[in-house]
C-alpha cells in the first residue's frame, strides 16, 4: 500500500512538474528593426556591429578600399538607408547562445530614380541548414520600376536558423548592368527567440522522481 501511494504521489509531482516546464513562457519574437546609423552623414561607413543586441551579434561584410555598405541619409527622398556599396555585400546574424534562434523577417530594397537595369539576387542561408530563403529583385518588373523613376518594395524571406545557428543574409547583383551603389537596403527587420532552460527548480524535481523510482525498483526487489 505504501508502495502505490507513493507511486501516486510521485506520478502527481512529475506532472506538475511536467505541465509547468510546458507552460513555461518561451521569450520568442524579441523584433529589431534598423532604420540608419545615428548621427551619420552620406557615405560613412556602417560600423561592423551595427544592430547588434544581447541575443544576436550582427556582422556587416566591409571590403577595403570602398566598403560594402554605406549610410546614406535622404536617400532619394524616402529617408536614411543603408547603400549596398559593391557587387557583393553581406550581414551575418550569429545567436548569442546555443538557446537562440534568429530569424530573418523582412526588409526593403530601394533604387535610386536613374540607377539602371538593376537585378539583385538576395539569399538567406543557415551554417548547418544551408540556404534557407532566395529570390530575385528586378527594379525594372512590373510590380516595382518599368520607368526607372526609383523606388523601393518589400522582401520577406520569413527564414529562421535552428538554435544556435548563425545566419548570412546576402545581396549579390554581380550580373546586374546597373549601376552598383544606386542601390540600398532599409527597414531590416530580424527576431530572435530564446528558448529556455529547465529551472534549478524543476531539475531537483526531476531528480527526485529518478530517485523515488529507483527506490521502489529496490523494495520490489
Amino acid at each position: 500500500m505504501k508502495i502505490r501511494n507513493w507511486r501516486r504521489k510521485l506520478s502527481a509531482t512529475l506532472a506538475a512538474v511536467g505541465a509547468s516546464y510546458a507552460a513555461s513562457p518561451v521569450q520568442a519574437n524579441i523584433t529589431t528593426t534598423l532604420t540608419g546609423v545615428p548621427g551619420s552623414v552620406n557615405n560613412d561607413p556602417i560600423p561592423a556591429n551595427h544592430g547588434s543586441t544581447a541575443e544576436t551579434l550582427l556582422a556587416w561584410s566591409e571590403v577595403l578600399p570602398d566598403d560594402d555598405w554605406d549610410q546614406y541619409t535622404n536617400w532619394d527622398g524616402r529617408g536614411d538607408v543603408y547603400q549596398i556599396n559593391d557587387r557583393v555585400a553581406s550581414i551575418t546574424f550569429t545567436p548569442a547562445n546555443a538557446n537562440i534562434k534568429v530569424a530573418i523577417d523582412s526588409f526593403d530594397l530601394d533604387e535610386w530614380s536613374g540607377g539602371g537595369d538593376t537585378t539583385v539576387e538576395w539569399s538567406v542561408s543557415g551554417s548547418v541548414s544551408g540556404l534557407l530563403s532566395s529570390g530575385i529583385w528586378d527594379d525594372k518588373n512590373a510590380a516595382n520600376d518599368p520607368s526607372d523613376a526609383g523606388g523601393r518594395t518589400l522582401v520577406s524571406p520569413l527564414a529562421m536558423g535552428a538554435a544556435g545557428e548563425t545566419l548570412t543574409l546576402e545581396f549579390d547583383h554581380s550580373a546586374s548592368a546597373g549601376f552598383i551603389s544606386y542601390l540600398a537596403m532599409d527597414n531590416l527587420t530580424f527576431s530572435s527567440t530564446v528558448i529556455p532552460e529547465p529551472s534549478a527548480a524543476v531539475m531537483a524535481w526531476l531528480g527526485v522522481g529518478g530517485l523515488g523510482a529507483l527506490a521502489m525498483r529496490r523494495k520490489r526487489s
